[in-house]
């Protein structure tokens, strides 16, 4: 419910799993009709960073990140929302590297470091949202554009560009539905790998490992098709489903880099068959995936993919 009469919201998530933290913001309007609007908020979140040389897995990391930022930003309607602002953080960054793996033993060696890093900068994004879904879209158009300008005089340890575009369209026929979802991301250069655009995971180039490959830029495409087969009670969500996933990515400068000769860029196709449920806690996923690495890889994943 609104905190006061210009409609302020205050909203916090909670994120269990593998990557796992708490983020909260304080939405404010500054007019009544609410086109225009503040807000000041806070995360904090653990993930693990794996780093991937021929699909064996080099060294792993977990980056625990402390972030605070304010904006100010413009709504149209429901449409969707401008906004810019300025951001600072603070990570902790984690390293084990795998040699041993490389032996053909298992289990990490006992070289790990952690590392403090400082961040900060300034922040634009661009969105339209006309999805009939957030998690699990039958039919409607997204788009959101991001921009973020890291600077030494916000604390920045490195002076960063990067730039992220998301398009999506979901068409709906009776029981049918089609996804069409392009991604592209880009970073300057020289950037620690950790900032690097990812790519690899379910519905991501699902037969190979998440966030298997890294880059300066990464472009990926995915095309869904999928069928309703059993409708829900209002309590549990809104159906059961199944359906195929063909994915494609092409990275450009890869860290490690892998591709032979002189190529900038390498391209990666991968397919998923899933069957799930479209529940109050997200969509839920069994799906296996094969690709051009001619391996299989199994998920069973809930409120993640999308």
């Amino acid at each position: 419910k609104w905190l006061n009469k210009m409609g302020a919201e205050w909203k916090t998530r909670v994120q269990i799993g593998d990557e796992r933290g708490i983020f909260t913001e304080l939405y404010q309007p500054l007019t009544l009709n609410g086109e225009l609007f503040v807000a000041l908020g806070g995360s904090l979140d653990s993930r693990n960073l794996n780093f991937y040389f021929h699909g064996i897995r080099l060294s792993a990391a977990r980056k625990t990140r402390r972030t605070a930022h304010l904006d100010i930003g413009s709504t149209w309607g429901r449409w969707g929302e401008v906004r810019v602002g300025v951001e600072r953080s603070k990570s902790r960054l984690t390293v084990a590297r795998l040699v041993p793996e490389l032996l053909g033993e298992s289990g990490l060696d006992s070289d790990a470091r952690s590392e403090t890093i400082n961040d900060g900068g300034v922040r634009f994004s661009l969105g339209y949202d006309q999805l009939d879904s957030a998690r699990y879209p039958r039919e409607g158009t997204y788009a959101h554009l991001e921009l973020y300008r890291g600077l030494h005089s916000m604390g920045a340890g490195e002076e960063i560009l990067s730039a992220s575009i998301d398009l999506k369209r979901a068409f709906k026929v009776g029981k049918w539905s089609l996804l069409l979802n392009l991604n592209g991301s880009a970073i300057s250069d020289g950037v620690r790998p950790d900032l690097m655009p990812s790519v690899g995971g379910l519905f991501k180039l699902t037969s190979y490992a998440e966030d298997e490959f890294r880059g300066q830029r990464i472009v990926r495409t995915q095309i869904r098709l999928s069928h309703d087969v059993v409708k829900l009670s209002p309590v549990l969500g809104k159906a059961g489903f199944y359906g195929l996933s063909l994915e494609r990515a092409r990275v450009w400068d890869q860290h490690l880099n892998i591709n032979e000769g002189n190529a900038q860029s390498k391209v990666y196709h991968s397919a998923a068959l899933f069957v799930g449920s479209d529940t109050r806690i997200g969509p839920a996923y069994l799906a296996i995936g094969y690709g051009d690495n001619k391996k299989a890889r199994v998920y069973l994943s809930i409120n993640g993919g999308f």
